[in-house]
């Protein structure tokens, strides 16, 4: 048993959470930018219809991702594919961390529940919820990897020998590589160096740390610099796409903000507090003040009472420096993004300081009350973070994009069961919904981007339902109207092929056209405010 005892809580990991975001993977649903996978190029290997926008972006993995998803899915049943396959990548995340907490709090019960929190956090949810945004964690376990091969760089060999290594090579090339598929994955590196130098505080002294971190910290900026000098090799290109206004400008990877103070006033009032917010999609200012007293209060009296204060704010100045690197290349960036996904790093630090603030309080106690109720407020934590990333994931996710996809599908069978070729998008007056940023209960007819790629994909649905398969598809514009042409063959009967053309028109709330297919985005709104999204 022993032998496999070490995969017993990895595993556990793995179950726990396939439950609690079991509706991702169970309902049929895709959102916004999932809806891209099925807009095909032409030719048997298309690159994705994306790939300008990721180039500027300074994510050319992302592009590879998304032309290799293109080519293997075909209808929404496989985009739960992709999310469960993020799923497989935060429990990886979630072993590493299990690994370095069992050495931070002794108690590996303790490192599974705390690991079990932090993957239940929204940065997680998004990754898990969202298939296009699947490829993010696989940044994060290059960082991983990064970390690792930076931590084999020995101490004892000459500043020349620790400076040019094959370690350092591996590392700063594996941290480019994070970066180059998702930015949040570079700035994971930082959660790293301060777990894999925590977990050694009682190990190796303050001198040997302190080595250990410049090591970390030379890597890090190596693999920053090779970021950095990729983006002004991709500038002409950026600049040329952000000339046409495909960027938005909260994407813009182009220039640096030396605007300090405004970015950081920036940083505590939006990313920071939903942050201190921990699983509250919605935040309120209570909660970031009780979970930020909580942490700040217990900083102080450690700083007072510590008997070795040399250890004690090298840990803290390594916390500071590592928290605002975890939230690169943001921070430095023109555009305030304030996403979720990009917090993965904040996340989890703010999480760490959290539990061991918690267990200072409870080591007031006697040695068994301590550990009764330590482990207690953990499993409460994690039952907690569980409700919460459910919750948020089924009412603000998942509902309401499946929702949205019945609605559209059901709208358009007129399309093929009456012969009409006209279909009628009428936008909100209003938005009814709540929402936060693009994550959670934002509806893909909200963004006119993505309103080809979702009628597309619906189409594609129905005409799968029907036992026909679209061989062949073209669109163009009118003065009025998106018009797509699709070919189509019977799968039983392959001589029986036509073209079927979709007029899509659009118009405001206020206007009501008739004897025409009639999509009206603010009656779905309405449903859903009526029916889920009500405190």
């Amino acid at each position: 048993m022993a032998r496999y005892e070490k995969y017993l809580y990895p595993s556990l990991l793995l179950m726990v959470l396939s439950l609690i975001f079991f509706p991702a993977f169970f309902m049929n649903y895709g959102y916004s930018d999932d809806f891209s996978l099925f807009v095909k190029g032409f030719g048997p290997f298309p690159v994705h219809v994306y790939r300008d926008f990721f180039q500027a972006l300074g994510r050319p993995g992302s592009t590879v991702y998304y032309s290799i998803a293109s080519w293997l899915i075909n209808d929404l049943d496989g985009l739960r594919i992709l999310r469960y396959f993020a799923l497989v990548q935060v429990c990886i995340c979630g072993g590493v961390f299990m690994y370095f907490l069992e050495k931070i709090l002794s108690n590996r019960l303790q490192a599974f529940l705390v690991s079990l929190m932090i993957l239940t956090l929204p940065p997680f949810e998004v990754y898990i919820s969202w298939s296009l945004v699947s490829h993010a964690p696989f940044a994060l376990l290059l960082s991983i990897l990064s970390a690792w091969s930076a931590s084999k760089i020995s101490i004892n060999d000459t500043l020349t020998k620790r400076l040019i290594n094959k370690f350092v090579v591996v590392s700063a090339v594996l941290l480019l590589g994070s970066c180059l598929i998702y930015q949040s994955g570079i700035a994971f590196y930082w959660v790293m160096v301060f777990l894999y130098l925590f977990a050694a505080k009682n190990e190796q002294p303050v001198q040997e740390l302190f080595k250990k971190a410049v090591n970390y910290f030379y890597t890090g900026f190596l693999g920053l610099a090779g970021y950095f000098g990729y983006l002004q090799f991709n500038k002409h290109y950026a600049d040329y796409v952000n000339a046409g206004n495909v960027i938005n400008p909260v994407y813009n990877t182009t220039g640096l903000s030396f605007d300090v103070m405004n970015k950081l006033s920036w940083f505590v009032r939006e990313p920071l507090f939903n942050t201190l917010n921990l699983w509250n999609v919605f935040p309120k200012v209570w909660v970031a003040v009780v979970i930020g007293g909580i942490i700040v209060i217990t900083f102080l009296i450690k700083a007072v009472i510590s008997k070795n204060k040399q250890q004690f704010w090298f840990f803290a100045l390594l916390f500071i420096i590592c928290f605002f690197m975890s939230f690169l290349p943001n921070l430095v960036s023109k555009g305030n993004a304030p996403f979720y996904r990009c917090c993965v790093g904040i996340s989890v630090l703010t999480m760490v300081a959290l539990v061991l603030s918690v267990k200072y309080w409870c080591s007031v106690l006697s040695d068994k009350k301590f550990k009764k109720l330590f482990v207690g407020l953990l499993f409460a934590g994690a039952i907690v973070g569980g409700f919460f990333a459910a919750k948020n994931v089924y009412i603000y996710r998942v509902l309401p994009s499946n929702l949205e996809v019945r609605y559209i599908k059901n709208a358009m069978q007129d399309i093929l069961n009456y012969g009409k070729n006209d279909l009628f998008l009428v936008y909100p007056s209003k938005f009814a919904a709540q929402a936060r940023y693009d994550e959670f209960g934002t509806l893909t007819t909200n963004f006119k981007d993505n309103i080809f790629s979702i009628y597309n994909c619906m189409f594609r649905e129905i005409v799968k339902d029907k036992g026909w398969k679209i061989i062949g598809m073209n669109f163009g514009s009118t003065n009025d109207a998106l018009v797509l042409v699709y070919k189509m063959q019977d799968n039983k009967d392959v001589n029986k092929v036509y073209e079927q053309e979709i007029y899509l028109r659009f118009t405001l709330g206020d206007k009501k056209p008739h004897d025409l297919t009639l999509i009206n985005t603010q009656v779905l709104l309405d449903t859903i405010q009526s029916g889920f999204w009500k405190y």
